[in-house]
This record gives structure tokens, C-alpha cells and sequence, in this order.
């Protein structure tokens, strides 16, 4: 058999469009009665598809610990009925994960579920585009005005397209240039753009930027050049805007972006959706200081500001939705999983360099989660049943004391991919 060549089957092939379809559907179909259906048929299908067995590892342990914080959270909650209603629905994406963490855990080249969340998020942009409409999208731009939340939170589909922009330059970086970089780089930066998104517009320049200087590192004392192009590249991007400039298109995120320094640094210039957000957060940590320690009971956020502002809605701030919700208790099981994933890539980035767009990837969300809340966030799941495993890969390959199994199902790099493979970003 050619050693670059690996056999697979139909049943792989299966289960990655499985997964494209999982990732794109809970975006373009994004109700809780269309979760739970795609939930449950998701994991049927997978169950049928690969040799599922339950070995339960870090994964398991941290989600299930969390989880089950959350559920006895019913006995001291404002109101019970929300804590059954967000645990079940974390309950129903972790069984899901479990079974796709099972395949995923015994896949040799992670490069293709790299390239699944690229299509997926690549995919979401042109539905997007579709379903908005490009006049329509221009002239709310010229206006100032959001793109809706029509079919979806336009925070999460940004996001969820940056995180696809993000994998596609790490694809790049470590392999050939990608014509799907070449061909969505721009229409993704302009939903985000139309989107006023800030935090998906971090996102899609703090993480590639942190990718190239990585990749450079080695080079960056000897050698100014990738400094330079970086700030080439940043110029020639303001160079772009200031074009249209005159026509107002980017008015709005860049109205944003000011209001959000100005709430940071206290003034009151500010939008109204900055001046409601830092209320929130005001609100909620006199929330966390009456309950410091178990808090009002998790996603009780709702009643809380209900009662405060009158609007039934969480706090926009997964920190501090946390500290109300679950207290102390709940961050500190909620990110000891990031923190045990951040030790554990840099514990390989030597090995394998996927190691580190995991480790931007994890600060990036930890980052954005101040504005955002994700604990509950199908994606987020999804996000660590793929740094789980790829972590527990990395043991079963790289720890002298652990025996790696031979995978019932292995795959093999596409042609277009094979030169990722051979400057390691597949698994060695």
C-alpha cells in the first residue's frame, strides 16, 4: 500500500459529510426544535455508521462534571424550569459529541476535519449572501444598519465563518496556497464587515496574524521581512477602506469599534448596544456578589434581567453569565477545560504544529467570550470534542507509555492535500 495514500471507505466518507452537514445545519437551521432533530439524527446516523465504543476520557470527565453542576443547579435556582431547559440541551449536543468523539479520536489525518469546518464555514457565507441579498447588504452598509437575525444570530454566523478563514490560513501557511482562501478571503471579510461584527472581525485578523508570526518565528530576529509583509498587509487593508470611504459601506463597524473603546474607557460616547452590554455586565456581577459561590442557578440570567431591565435575554458575557448562573463553581469547571487544553497543546506544538491553531484558536474564543456567551453554544462543543481528541491522539502517538490502537477506519489525504501532509500538518 502507498504509505501517503491510506485506504478508506464509504462509510468515512459518510461520516465526514455527516459532519459538514451537522456543522452548516445548526447555523442556516438554528431553532431549538430543529436542534434537537438534527441532534437526534445525527447520532443515529453515526451509531450506524462507525464502531462506536465508550471510552471515557478528559472529555467525558470535564463536559460531564460541568454538565452535571449545572443540573443540580435546580435546587437552588430562581427558576427551575430554565435549568432543565439549557441542561437538556447541553445534554443532547454532548451525547452527540460523545459519538462523534469516538471516530474522531482514531482519525489518523485531522487535516480533514480541518477542511470539513472550512467548507462548512465557506458554506454558511454563500447561504448568507443568498439569503440577505448583496443590494440588500449594500445599502443597509451605507445606512449604518446590522444585518438581521433572520435566520441566525449574525454574531454566530461570523464567528463561525472566521473560525473557517482561520483554518484556511493555517491550511495555507503549512501547505499550498488554497483557491478556497483565495476565492472567500474577501466575500468573508465583507459579511463581517456589513455584519458589525467586532468580534468575528477580531477574530479573522488577530488569529491569522498570530498563525504567520508562529509559522515566521524562527526567522522574525534574523529577519524583518515578515513583520514587514504583515504590515503591508494591514496597510493595504486600510488602503481598501479608506476607497470606501466616500461611499460609508464600512460606517457601521467602524462606529462600532470607536463606541466599544469609548464604553472601555469609560466615556459616554458610546452606542446603545456597548452602553446596554456594560449595564449587563454591571448587572450580572451584583448577581455573581449576592451568590458568589453557587450562584442564581445556570441560564437564570433571564429572570435576573427581566427583573432588572425588563428584557428576557442573557447578560452577553459568557464570564459573567457563568459567575451569575453556576458562581465560582461553574467557571472554574467550565475553563479548566480550556486551561487543560492550552497546557496540553503547548506540551506538543513541537510535534505537531496543528497544536498551535488549536492553542489561537482556544485564546481567540476566550477572548471573544467576553462579549459573547458560548457555554451553551453547539459549535462550542463541538470545537472541544475535536481538541479533546486530537489532544488524546497526540498521547496515544507521542507518549512512550501509551499503545495506540490501530484505527478500525483510516483515511487518506485528497491530492490537493498532500502537501499539508508532508510539512506535518497531518498527524506524525
Amino acid at each position: 500500500m502507498n504509505k501517503n495514500r491510506h485506504i478508506y471507505t464509504k462509510s468515512d466518507l459518510a461520516i465526514w459529510a455527516l459532519t459538514y452537514f451537522w456543522l452548516t445545519s445548526f447555523i442556516v437551521l438554528a431553532t431549538e426544535a430543529s436542534g434537537f432533530a438534527i441532534a437526534l439524527v445525527t447520532t443515529v446516523l453515526m451509531l450506524i455508521l462507525s464502531d462506536f465504543k465508550l471510552n471515557i476520557g478528559p472529555f467525558h470527565k470535564h463536559i460531564g462534571a460541568f454538565y452535571i453542576f449545572g443540573l443540580l443547579s435546580v435546587f437552588w435556582a430562581l427558576n427551575y424550569h430554565i435549568v432543565l431547559l439549557r441542561t437538556t440541551s447541553i445534554l443532547e449536543i454532548f451525547i452527540c459529541m460523545c459519538v462523534f468523539y469516538d471516530y474522531y479520536v482514531r482519525l489518523d489525518n485531522y487535516t480533514i476535519l480541518l477542511k470539513i469546518i472550512v467548507y462548512a464555514g465557506y458554506t454558511v457565507v454563500i447561504y448568507s449572501y443568498a439569503f440577505y441579498g448583496l443590494g440588500n447588504m449594500v445599502g443597509m452598509a451605507q445606512e449604518g444598519i446590522r444585518l438581521g437575525n433572520e435566520f441566525a444570530n449574525v454574531n454566530s454566523i461570523c464567528m463561525f465563518a472566521a473560525m473557517a478563514v482561520i483554518t484556511d490560513v493555517y491550511l495555507s501557511l503549512y501547505g499550498k496556497l488554497r483557491w478556497s482562501l483565495l476565492v472567500f478571503i474577501i466575500p468573508t471579510l465583507v459579511l463581517i464587515s456589513f455584519s458589525q461584527s467586532r468580534k468575528a472581525l477580531f477574530m479573522v485578523f488577530f488569529a491569522p496574524i498570530m498563525l504567520y508570526l508562529y509559522k515566521n518565528s524562527h526567522n522574525i530576529t534574523k529577519d524583518l521581512r515578515p513583520m514587514l509583509k504583515i504590515l503591508v498587509g494591514l496597510i493595504f487593508v486600510g488602503f481598501i477602506i479608506s476607497l470606501f470611504s466616500d461611499s460609508n459601506l464600512f460606517i457601521g463597524i467602524t462606529r462600532r469599534i470607536e463606541s466599544l473603546i469609548n464604553g472601555l474607557q469609560g466615556s459616554e460616547d458610546t452606542d446603545t448596544s456597548t452602553y446596554l452590554r456594560l449595564q449587563m455586565i454591571d448587572i450580572g456581577m451584583r448577581t455573581f456578589r449576592e451568590s458568589p459561590i453557587l450562584g442564581v442557578g445556570i441560564g437564570n440570567s433571564i429572570v435576573v434581567m427581566s427583573k432588572e431591565m425588563g428584557r428576557a435575554t442573557y447578560f452577553h458575557n459568557n464570564y459573567v453569565e457563568l459567575l451569575a448562573g453556576g458562581g465560582v463553581m461553574a467557571v472554574i469547571l467550565y475553563y479548566s477545560m480550556h486551561l487543560s487544553l492550552l497546557r496540553q497543546m503547548l506540551r506538543y506544538r513541537k510535534k505537531n504544529p496543528m497544536c498551535v491553531l488549536f492553542f489561537i484558536m482556544i485564546c481567540t474564543t476566550l477572548f471573544t467570550d467576553y462579549g459573547a456567551v458560548s457555554y451553551y453554544s453547539k459549535n462550542t462543543y463541538f470545537y472541544f470534542m475535536m481538541y479533546f481528541a486530537f489532544i488524546e491522539r497526540c498521547k496515544m502517538k507521542y507518549s512512550p507509555r501509551r499503545i495506540l490502537p490501530s484505527p478500525k477506519r483510516v483515511t487518506r489525504t485528497a491530492a490537493s492535500g498532500s502537501a499539508v501532509a508532508n510539512n506535518a500538518v497531518a498527524n506524525k
